[in-house]
């Protein structure tokens, strides 16, 4: 497509006034200048290059890649509680809480708001740590930990995000947890519940067909069942992380195809591991044996099948 010059020099404005702040945080690497986080609004809509045809008054614009979107859906699902985001069943059991947790897409109707790879994440205070990178903390026995997670994330928690600020990309406070003031959450790995419309409350994740790319359709309400493991008690929060893309062409649109793969998230989306053999030991005085592992690792962003298995190989520990 072509533009007139005049709105080239528009654009570099508006540019120059927006810039500054950096990128959101990774999940894998989040950027460890706090202040700079704390003052960063901006997230990467998209990419284009332009060329300019000074002579003829024109511009040629190409799509180099589209907008990806991490947020933390929790400021659309609260206040008030208990409507968008329900306990729909609770069990004691000494130690052990069994919650089914439900969610509700809160843009009825809105199917370009369509959600991809929702992750009811629960959030705590860790004790395991010394890891190559010094800012990883996870939960360990004697922590409120959650038992029968489907993943592990390290997006939205208050040790590596900006905290309360009303934001979708920062961590907030949820209206029924202990808030971050008061617990000092330090875990920066966190278990979750993964929520989309083929999954019933108990079902594992390897019961979702890798063709329905985990959606969670607008208005949509879906149910996860979580097993909590209190540790000095029940302190904990929350974040609900979701990836989003608009899609591609008009109203209305086939859910999932007219979403592009950048919809959903760029991690794996599964990652399933079985022990195949274990001759491992410790006498106290001497170790060794071997420890065979098959991983398979579950792609998002394939350029055919959208989400498919992207490679399996075995390790061997010794």
């Amino acid at each position: 497509m072509r533009y007139s010059i005049l709105i080239l020099i528009a654009v570099l404005v508006f540019s120059i006034g927006c810039s500054g702040g950096g990128s959101s945080p990774d999940p894998v690497q989040p950027i460890e200048n706090r202040e700079v986080k704390a003052n960063n609004s901006h997230e990467c809509w998209g990419l284009w290059q332009f060329t300019a045809d000074l002579e003829n008054q024109t511009l040629d614009c190409v799509q180099l890649r589209q907008g990806m979107m991490h947020l933390n859906a929790l400021p659309f699902l609260e206040p008030p509680a208990l409507v968008n985001l329900s306990l729909d069943s609770l069990e004691i059991n000494g130690n052990i809480i069994e919650a089914d947790i439900g969610l509700r897409h809160p843009f009825l109707g809105l199917d370009e708001f369509t959600g991809f790879d929702v992750c009811g994440i629960l959030i705590t205070k860790g004790s395991v740590s010394g890891f190559d990178d010094s800012d990883i903390v996870m939960v360990g026995d004697g922590d409120t930990r959650l038992l029968n997670a489907d993943g592990y994330s390290r997006w939205w928690n208050p040790s590596e995000f900006t905290v309360n600020d009303g934001s979708i990309f920062a961590y907030n406070d949820g209206l029924l947890g202990t808030p971050d003031s008061f617990a000092n959450y330090d875990s920066t790995i966190n278990g979750y519940k993964y929520y989309c419309e083929q999954l019933e409350a108990d079902d594992l994740l390897g019961e979702v067909d890798p063709l329905s790319r985990g959606v969670f359709s607008a208005g949509q309400k879906n149910i996860r069942h979580y097993t909590i493991e209190m540790g000095d008690g029940l302190v904990f929060n929350y974040a609900i992380d979701a990836c989003w893309q608009f899609p591609q062409g008009d109203a209305p649109w086939t859910i999932p195809d007219d979403f592009a793969p950048e919809a959903n998230r760029a991690e794996a989306w599964q990652i399933s591991v079985t022990e195949l053999s274990n001759t491992l030991y410790n006498d106290g005085a001497t170790s060794g044996g071997e420890l065979h592992l098959n991983v398979d690792v579950y792609d998002c962003l394939m350029p055919i099948s959208t989400r498919s298995k992207l490679s399996h190989h075995r390790t061997s520990a010794q």
